[in-house]
Parts: structure tokens; sequence; C-alpha cells
């Protein structure tokens, strides 16, 4: 064979594997409409690719006339990426997949410090994970760690932290402790991506995590919006009241010392149980009082968000899987009171996925370079 048909071949195997990121199954015939190329071409990288574990048989598909052909399908974890989750009391580790889901979520206890030993303890701790997992060296693009801190935008250093007391991460140090690619990547963000993954027509968005802490992320032309120097979405800090409430900044007032979970929660009260009294009272109680005046400090600051970008608003983060669309009318009702302009009903809204959407978007930096060099292929 002379090196032009070599390097047919191979893009003819390509193609056809490309394929299969852009559907759920696909028969010989289908693959051969959709390519243009000649059945036995299609049948000997069907089974190259079959070979090879990256993709398998499916389920018969319906035929217009004739015998159902048999459909093939992508093998999810042909190629995996690891996201991992740096918070200040644990680390969350999960195996993401070719189709962005995510898989095997643990959590382990690990109070974060800047002592040397955290670090080594972190790696210790990740390289376990990996190695329980069972997937050898060469069906993994890469491990994406997410961080409470504000990130340069190649993902290689943490440049701003005032939550973790972490002064210095950088992603080449870990790299070659770990033994693969690593990036890192603001949680929030990684929040953003994944929504993204999965909303493929979303364009415009402000993405607001509420969790213990608040973030937030800028959705522009389908992908995020970093600014300068990476401080786009940090609507935390924007000052909401005039009580004097100190945020972990050092300044006096910002939206996180009013909208954080940590400013609706008393002392070591579960987020559970607090919204299992707030669905259970019928009476204005301490619990919807403590809910109306937490959804009036929300939507001061999401008015302000709105009026300067004019973008939908996608509420997520620990928040996300107690919201009801009985709070989503009452939180854009108060937005909308407060307009100059008019504003339709329906800006507000939960994600796509309302749990775990940092640890999956923080391997989807790497799915998603995978997935566009193949379709680039198309």
């Amino acid at each position: 064979m002379n090196d032009d048909s070599k390097i047919i071949k191979a893009k003819n195997y390509q193609k056809i594997h490309a394929l299969f990121y852009a559907h759920d199954s696909l028969s010989k015939p289908q693959i051969v409409k959709l390519t243009g190329m000649s059945m036995p071409t299609v049948s000997a990288n069907i089974a190259a690719l079959a070979s090879d574990g990256l993709i398998e048989e499916g389920a018969l598909l319906e035929s217009s006339g004739g015998r159902p052909a048999r459909g093939y399908r992508l093998v999810r974890d042909a190629k995996v990426a690891f996201g991992v989750e740096i918070k200040f009391d644990q680390v969350r580790c999960a195996v993401v997949d070719l189709l962005g889901e995510a898989h095997d979520i643990v959590e382990y206890p690990l109070p974060c410090s800047d002592l040397s030993s955290y670090l080594k303890s972190f790696c210790a701790l990740v390289k376990g994970y990996i190695a329980a997992s069972g997937y050898v060296m060469e069906r993994v693009l890469g491990i994406g760690i997410a961080v409470q801190a504000v990130v340069d935008g190649l993902g290689s250093e943490m440049i701003y932290s005032r939550i973790l007391p972490l002064r210095t991460l950088k992603a080449a140090d870990l790299s070659l402790e770990l033994g693969m690619p690593v990036r890192l990547c603001h949680d929030v963000e990684c929040a953003a991506l994944t929504e993204l993954w999965h909303d493929p027509a979303l364009c415009e968005a402000v993405y607001v995590s509420i969790a213990e802490h608040l973030g937030g992320a800028l959705i522009h032309n389908h992908a995020l919006e970093h600014g300068k120097k990476g401080y786009a979405g940090a609507l935390e800090h924007l000052e909401v009241g005039h009580e004097g409430r100190l945020c972990y900044c050092g300044r006096q007032d910002c939206l996180e010392t009013y909208c954080s979970l940590s400013a609706l929660l008393s002392r070591k009260e579960k987020l559970r149980d607090f919204f299992k009294a707030l669905r259970e009272s019928t009476v204005m109680d301490e619990y919807r009082t403590r809910w109306q005046e937490y959804l009036k400090h929300l939507a001061r600051g999401l008015y302000t968000v709105y009026l300067l970008l004019e973008r939908d608003i996608i509420l997520g983060g620990d928040l996300a899987p107690y919201l009801d669309d009985r709070d989503l009318m009452e939180l854009e009702e108060q937005v909308i009171s407060r307009g100059t302009f008019p504003i339709e009903h329906g800006f507000i809204r939960r994600p796509r996925l309302v749990k775990d959407a940092a640890v999956a978007g923080a391997a989807l930096y790497f799915m998603r370079e995978h997935r566009a060099v193949l379709w680039s292929l198309l």
C-alpha cells in the first residue's frame, strides 16, 4: 500500500469514527449515505473501529423496507477524563465519559491547607482514585481540577483566591506528579461549561452558582467569557446592601454576604432540612421569613446583572435541586418589579444538570478538545 492509500484509509477511519460523536446510533447504510463511501469501505472501517474498542454493536434499527440494519454506537468510555473538585474541606472525584456523563463520584474528606503535605495527600488521593477506576493511561485524556479561585486563561495557574487557603497552584507541578495532562479551572466556570455541553443551543447567559459561596460565569456566543484577566462574571462582589456585612474579600455588603448559602442557613443547619421545613410550612414562620428576605436580596443582585447584560440567568450550585417553579416565578416577579424596562417571564431557570456540574465540567475541557478534533474531520 502506497503512502497516499494509507492517508486515505486513515482519513476514512477517522471520519467514520467522528460520525458516532454526532449520532446516537448508525447503521452501515446510513454511514454510506452520510459519507459517500462504498459499502465495502464502510464495512471494513466498522470492523476496524469495533476491533479497536471504539464502537460496539447496538440494537437493530427500523428499516423502510427489507431486513432491519444493525446499529452501531460509540463506546462511551473508550476515552475518559477525570474531574476533580477541590473544596475547603473535601475533594470530589469523577470519571467523565465521551458523552460528558459523570460516573463513580466519590467524596474524600481532606481539609485544604497551604502546607506541602496537603498537595502530597491530594495527589496520593487522586492517584488512588484513578488506579481504582481501572482505566489504563492510554484511555485517559487528562485531569481537570475545579478550584474556588480565579484561574489564568490557559488553565495553568491559580491567580486569585480568598476562599481556599492555597496561595499557589500550578497545573505543571500537578501534571508532573500525577503523570498526565492537568488543567485548572474556576469551579463556577466548570459548571457553566457543563451547561454548554448539555445545551448546544445556549448562546447568551449568566450562570450563577449558589452554594456555600456565591459565584458567576458569563456565557457569550456559546463560550465562556473571561474578561481581561479572568474576573468577568464575579457578581458575588456586587455591593447590594447597607448592613455592614463583612465579606471574605475584605469589603462590606457584597452579594456573597446576603445570598450565599452561608447567609441563608443558620450555623450547622443543613440545606435539605431548611427546605423540608420551608415546604411543610403553611404560615409565615421563621423559614418563610428567611426565604423571602433571601429572595429579596438575590433579586436585587440579579436585577443589576440583567440590566447590564440582558441575558437569561441560570441558577445552579447546591441550591438548584431544591428550587421549584414557584421559587423561580417569585424571584422573577421581584426582579421585574425593580425594572425600568419591561422584562418578560422565563429569563431565570435551573441548569440542565442540577447536581455535580462542577466536577463534571472540570473534565469537559479535555472532552471538548477531543471532540472538536474529530468533528473537524466531518
